[in-house]
């Protein structure tokens, strides 16, 4: 008799456990309707990337992410990064400085191959335009108050 009464109970439990899987699968197709495939190239067509255009020439943004000696290693939010070399008058030109570029080629790899000068694979190549903002502060010369310049000559010619 005791047996009979747990037969019973695991009967009730797999029905409801049946029962519990069909409603979850009703609601589950219910709801949602059926996803459409998009094709990968309809995508890429469509995306914001595609309706840049072509690179080439572009004045662009970028940040100096990095330098080594007059290397100036430039992240532009490319592909790959920058580098151009510092300018003679480059003091401002530091790690944190943002700068003016034009963007000449995406992806320097497809020149590398058929190039007649040694290049660095993985790097875009730009030209330096100018400087936008930099952390560095140049130190601008102030004239020299009558009083200060007084008091300097006066303890000049004491010594």
């Amino acid at each position: 008799m005791g047996l009979d009464i747990w037969f019973e109970i695991l009967h009730v439990i797999n029905l409801l456990v049946l029962v519990s899987h069909r409603l979850a699968l009703n609601f589950s197709t219910s709801s949602k309707p059926p996803k459409k495939e998009i094709p990968f190239d309809t995508l890429l067509r469509q995306s914001s990337f595609m309706s840049l255009g072509d690179f080439e020439g572009r004045i662009i943004a970028g940040t100096i992410y990095h330098t080594i000696e007059d290397d100036l290693y430039i992240d532009f939010g490319g592909k790959f990064p920058c580098i151009v070399k510092r300018p003679s008058n480059g003091i401002q030109f530091v790690k944190g400085a943002k700068v003016k570029l034009r963007l000449n080629d995406w992806e320097l790899s497809a020149r590398f191959l058929g190039s007649s000068k040694d290049l660095t694979l993985l790097e875009a190549d730009c030209t330096l335009l100018g400087l936008i903002s930099s952390p560095v502060e140049v130190a601008k010369k102030l004239p020299a108050s009558p009083s200060q310049s007084s008091g300097s000559t006066s303890q000049s010619s004491n010594q």
